[in-house]
């Protein structure tokens, strides 16, 4: 019991302290506390301002957003950039993944490879781990492609191939390298390409197609078939 009293006493002593201390420190700096209550008070008042204020911007830039998309939806191309673009001014980063998805998908739709290609590598620059990032990276590589940019699509591809093993559009991202190899005239990297398909998707129209792609390159496919 003792200890307890010994405790609370001090308790109250510290606290009777430092109310003596805060009451002469603003007897002494009478101007300094005012200004300083002022300042909390304004913060008090303003934070339910900011928090408003944020709430309605994000609104704001997920309408632009919405408009965005339904609009390319509708081959609408470029109100559809108009309304992304604005979007993508506000700066705000939850909405600009969304954003800057939506106008690279718009801008490859419009046959703007280059320009897609850009705005698809901000994106990842700023969302790389994030959900859209697969697609992304897909519809970069296709842009690649269409810019004949095949050794940058290769490395795309194969870079997917690493990071999303699991993915639904690896399938057709085997293919697509394929294609690429070939392109780019390394043969025998196409048939490595090819050839795994045709042993990972046995019986599937992807594996005929890369039967045909071995054969017009001259290999049989007569080993894969009997597997």
């Amino acid at each position: 019991m003792a200890r307890k009293w010994v405790k609370e006493t001090l308790h109250k002593d510290i606290l009777r302290t430092l109310v003596n201390k805060c009451s002469t420190w603003i007897i002494h700096n009478k101007e300094n506390a005012l200004i300083g209550g002022i300042i909390l008070l304004a913060i008090i008042l303003f934070i339910p301002f900011i928090i408003s204020h944020q709430s309605k911007m994000d609104t704001e830039i997920m309408t632009l957003v919405s408009q965005g998309e339904l609009l390319s939806a509708q081959q609408q191309y470029d109100q559809a950039l108009s309304y992304l673009n604005q979007a993508l001014e506000k700066n705000r980063k939850k909405t600009n993944m969304l954003a800057y998805y939506l106008k690279g998908n718009t801008l490859y739709q419009m046959g703007k490879y280059q320009e897609a290609s850009d705005t698809y590598n901000q994106f990842l620059a700023q969302y790389k781990n994030e959900r859209l990032a697969p697609e992304v990276m897909l519809g970069l590589s296709k842009a690649y492609e269409q810019t004949a940019q095949y050794d940058k699509a290769i490395s795309n591809y194969n870079e997917f191939i690493n990071k999303y093993p699991d993915n639904s559009f690896i399938p057709d991202v085997f293919q697509s390298l394929g294609f690429c190899y070939e392109l780019a005239e390394q043969r025998d990297a196409a048939v490595q390409a090819y050839q795994r398909i045709t042993t990972l998707y046995r019986g599937s129209a992807l594996a005929d197609m890369a039967s045909y792609r071995l054969a017009a390159l001259g290999i049989s496919t007569t080993t894969f078939v009997n597997q």
